[in-house]
């Protein structure tokens, strides 16, 4: 699962000349990722399936560099596994502001949710399961069960009651790099899995 979104915070802005003038947006946003680094999703684990994290992926702050600035926008990305929901990051997102504010009185914010999927699950022994194995075993391609780690549509999938996997061709920890690529070889293997797979519901 996943859900991510944006917490904005403003300030005051200042000269960048003077020491302690305005309130740093950016450092609000510091004290936040702070508090994010302490949360403990220990509850949320499993030797099977893996545990929750988050984690901030982006920031936006100021005019110019000579300037305090007054609003930072910081996005934040958590990893779901099963059984956590997307509500109880929102939940935690909450407490930490309210911590924040006993030592910002005068905090001011706002939060964006921007997406929400719950993690799910499909069993073995479903029968799009059962068919996908025996069309890798007409492939000659070992059959395997495990946790992805990314995110798909497959949430909205099963919130309509269908049943679903995910499998295909290529390495995940080269997704989103410099050097993307799928080997030939594994697009060649996967596009006869699939052509196995559709003939066998003829």
């Amino acid at each position: 699962g996943r859900t991510f979104g944006r917490i904005t915070f403003w300030g005051a802005t200042a000269h960048g000349s003077k020491l302690g003038g305005g309130t740093n947006a950016i450092d609000l946003a510091v004290a936040f990722i702070n508090e994010m680094k302490q949360t403990n999703f220990s509850g949320f684990s499993t030797p099977e399936y893996g545990q929750s994290f988050w984690q901030a992926l982006s920031i936006e702050a100021g005019v110019e560099p000579g300037v305090i600035p007054d609003q930072c926008t910081l996005g934040i990305d958590a990893r779901l596994t099963i059984g956590h929901l997307p509500q109880g990051i929102w939940q935690e997102v909450t407490l930490i502001l309210k911590k924040l504010s006993l030592n910002y009185p005068d905090l001011r914010y706002s939060v964006t949710i921007d997406d929400e999927r719950e993690p799910w699950l499909t069993s073995p022994s479903d029968p799009l399961v059962r068919q996908m194995s025996d069309a890798l075993t007409t492939c000659a391609i070992p059959v395997q069960y495990e946790t992805f780690s990314g995110t798909t549509d497959g949430t909205k999938l099963k919130r309509g009651g269908a049943p679903c996997i995910i499998i295909g061709p290529g390495d995940l920890s080269l997704v989103h790099r410099e050097n993307e690529s799928v080997a030939l070889v594994e697009v060649a293997k996967a596009v006869k899995l699939y052509q196995e797979f559709i003939t066998s519901f003829q």
